[in-house]
């Protein structure tokens, strides 16, 4: 059953003849002008599907299609040209329309935004929907959400939308910025109007070009509120479950020209013909994954991922189908795009060849993808190079000569794939980061102008520490205190001194963890919030959006497992109940310690071989708040608050390795409690196992392990063996006593079968 028949909405065959005009468009690319009823391409038919023409009644508004596909089969009989109008190949033929009118508000009126005479015409989709005009700068919100029907917070849906422009997206810019192209986003909002998540969409094509359709894919359940959990013992830890939300529709178009968006519509995922692996959805003439192959920029390119069904002809620019792209393929074209871009993309990303890193990497092992002459990777890396600053190490951009943002986007992707040793922690290589070579160039010079750019303002008499909002790009001109703490500064800070002091000198990198350290204190008091979510700035009032945290949380020292033997060992007993239940109690608390770990270990683990991995249960000194809380307990509660707040999980990036680790000690807790209530978990087999205590400061350093001694504990009396059963029977006895058993009877032997040769005899 197709989308139609699914919503009881009606369907009639019909050959684009609407009363309207002749809808069909004349070619692919610029499907501009109205055009007489024509026959689908060759590329369509025959073929091993016939050609079908439909159309769908929504109020006054008709939407109609032809092609040889149906929902089952849509992902066969796709050529070349289809990527041209659909994003990655995917139709949205079987998506049920909605007309901007239905999603308006009162006070949003149709005469404002609508556009009659701006119909979507194609020779595969059109429509009468009047389109939604944005010009330079205009924005709206949809006040309605989208008509969709009682669905399972499990479910997800893809949200269609067509667009065509005309000298949008910020022309005048010489390189793409992506918050200056049109965009759809989809608000997630619940039953209150709270607002859970945002879910930017895929468009970053500027220019003028004719209709194409994005979409995009929202799930629905991944808002969660958090709920108590049943078992008794696990003190304050919590777990969460999915909610549903609803979905909003924001249109923008930031600056210059104007755009049209059309036709509007969407289809719930998990139905048949739905999932589209990688390689289902690479255009066959690029070998891009790019929303729009023919038009959008090497930097969409590259970050929009890869497949391997088809070669990488988009790096050949104009000649490989990406009319937007230079041709890169050779060393001098490489040398000069660098080059060029350093002058004119202030995003300081060299015109995304800064993510090219990865690409090359793919292409060792598959060859047949990219084929670049040796002497290409020479060009590149001094072009790369070339532009460093040799005295502060920094990669400039045309409007700031010192930027910390365009120094860490070419150091992480480039430099970016060492194995970091993290006191008892390995951080895995990522090879495909490491394009550049090991090390670091400049890096004593780096860490020193990132260090010489911390904040130097107080936030309550204490210094911050921290990277304010003007070292983003650096301007040592008047600090306010509400810029002393930005995350994505602060962010950009720490991956610098992390890569750039792995191979320096002991005393360089003691420097690095303490200013490491002392940062995350500053973030931690200016922009953690109470229930666990995060603002992006000392400056912001409130949380808006889940960036940045996560990775400086796994990139700072907080979560490792650090020793500091001058932290006075807990006073901690435990006894086990007539339950067999561990009871641990923390008397005596002393300021400088904030919490208590308790490991269990089998017996026979050395204790120095004990491990947070065998971490069971916490004790706190405070009523448990987020700045009170122990660091493993309060990485799971920020966790937590993500998911609820923005529905999100910030621990499953692969950038986060350190971050993941400690959620899933977290996940297996057994309890946490606070102000000095006593910790009880159940374990099985307690006889068999160790127990230890440690004290943690507020720094998350902990102090020597101290063995407990856990009283009451009963040792399973030890069931008496089985005999084994013999393997041979015992010889038979006399009953009398007296006389030898008799023998066995002989069997009989037996009849030949009537089919079987007989033996011969002796």
């Amino acid at each position: 059953m197709n989308i139609y028949e699914r919503t009881g909405r009606r369907v009639v065959g019909h050959g684009f003849g609407y009363a309207i005009g002749a809808l069909l468009a004349a070619s692919w690319l610029v499907a501009q002008e109205p055009a007489g009823d024509k026959a689908p391409p060759p590329e369509f038919g025959p073929g091993a599907l016939p050609v079908r023409k439909s159309f769908v009644m929504v109020g006054t508004g008709r939407v109609g299609c032809q092609g040889p596909w149906t929902a089952e089969e849509r992902k066969v009989q796709r050529a070349a040209p289809l990527w041209q109008l659909y994003m990655h190949g995917v139709v949205d033929l079987f998506a049920s329309p909605v007309p901007w009118e239905a999603l308006l508000g009162a006070n949003q009126a149709p005469a404002q935004w609508l556009d009659p005479t701006a119909l979507l015409t194609t020779n595969v989709r059109a429509s009468t929907f009047s389109a939604l005009k944005l010009s330079s700068g205009d924005s709206i919100l949809l006040e309605k959400p989208l008509p969709l029907p009682a669905l399972k917070s499990t479910d997800s849906v893809r949200v269609f939308v067509w667009l065509t422009a005309r000298e949008a997206n910020g022309h005048d810019d010489s390189e793409l910025m992506p918050m200056r192209t049109p965009s759809l986003e989809i608000v997630a909002r619940d039953a209150e109007g709270r607002t859970l998540a945002v879910h930017p969409g895929p468009i970053r094509t500027r220019g003028t070009f004719g209709w194409h359709c994005y979409y995009m894919d929202i799930p629905l359940g991944m808002a969660t509120v958090p709920v108590a959990v049943k078992d008794g013992e696990l003190g304050d830890l919590t777990a969460s479950v999915p909610r549903p939300s609803r979905l909003f529709v924001r249109l923008r178009n930031p600056t210059g020209g104007t755009v049209w968006f059309s036709t509007l519509s969407w289809e719930l995922l998990g139905t048949p013909g739905t999932a589209y692996a990688p390689e289902d959805m690479q255009d066959p003439v690029t070998g891009s994954l790019a929303p729009f192959p023919a038009m959008d920029e090497l930097v969409v390119h590259l970050l929009a991922g890869r497949a391997y069904a088809h070669p990488w002809q988009f790096l050949r620019g104009p000649e490989g189908g990406a009319r937007n792209v230079p041709d890169l393929s050779t060393a001098e074209g490489i040398r000069d795009y660098v080059t060029q871009a350093s002058k004119t993309d202030t995003t300081g990303s060299l015109g995304g060849a800064v993510f090219l890193g990865p690409w090359l990497y793919a292409a060792k092992g598959h060859p047949e993808q990219l084929d670049l002459p040796p002497e290409w990777h020479t060009h590149f890396r001094a072009a790369v190079t070339s532009l460093q600053d040799g005295k502060t190490g920094f990669w400039p951009t045309p409007l700031c000569p010192t930027s910390m943002a365009a120094t860490a986007r070419v150091v992480e992707n480039l430099w970016g794939g060492t194995a970091l040793a993290r006191n008892g922690f390995t951080v895995p290589a990522r090879p495909w980061l490491g394009y550049g070579g090991e090390a670091v160039p400049e890096a004593k010079s780096i860490v020193g102008t990132v260090l010489d750019s911390r904040s130097r303002r107080k936030a309550g008499g204490v210094d911050v520490g921290a990277w304010g909002a003007l070292a983003y790009e650096w301007r040592n001109d008047g600090e306010t205190e509400e810029e002393i703490c930005s995350l994505a500064t602060t962010r950009n800070a720490f991956v610098l001194l992390r890569l750039a002091s792995a191979r320096l000198a002991e005393a360089d990198r003691a420097r690095v963890e303490q200013a490491l350290l002392a940062a995350w204190r500053s973030v931690y008091r200016l922009c953690v919030l109470e229930d666990g979510t995060w603002k992006l700035g000392s400056r912001e009032t409130e949380p808006t959006l889940p960036a940045f945290l996560p990775r400086i949380l796994d990139l700072s020292p907080w979560l490792e497992e650090r020793t500091d033997k001058a932290l006075p060992a807990p006073n901690v007993a435990g006894a086990a109940n007539a339950e067999q239940k561990l009871v641990f109690t923390w008397s005596d608390p002393v300021p400088a310690v904030q919490s208590v770990r308790i490991f269990a270990a089998p017996k026979e683990t050395a204790a120095n071989a004990v491990r947070l991995p065998q971490l069971v249960g916490i004790l706190e000194r405070e009523k448990a708040t987020v700045w009170t809380m122990d660091p493993v307990h309060a990485a799971g509660y920020m966790r937590d608050a993500a998911r609820n707040r923005w529905g999100i999980d910030i621990g499953t990036d692969a950038e986060v390795p350190l971050l993941a680790d400690r959620l899933a000690i977290y996940d297996q807790l057994k309890g946490a409690v606070a102000s000095g209530s006593p910790l009880t978990v159940a374990l099985p087999a307690p006889h068999t196992l160790a127990f230890y205590a440690v004290s943690v400061d507020a720094d998350g350093a902990q102090s020597a392990l101290l063995p407990l001694e856990v009283a009451g504990i009963v040792v399973p009396e030890a069931k008496p063996e089985e005999p084994e059963e013999p393997t041979e029977l015992p010889a038979a006895e006399d009953p009398f006593g007296d006389e030898p058993a008799a023998e066995p009877a002989a069997e009989p032997a037996a009849e030949p079968q009537a089919d079987a040769p007989a033996e011969p005899a002796p």
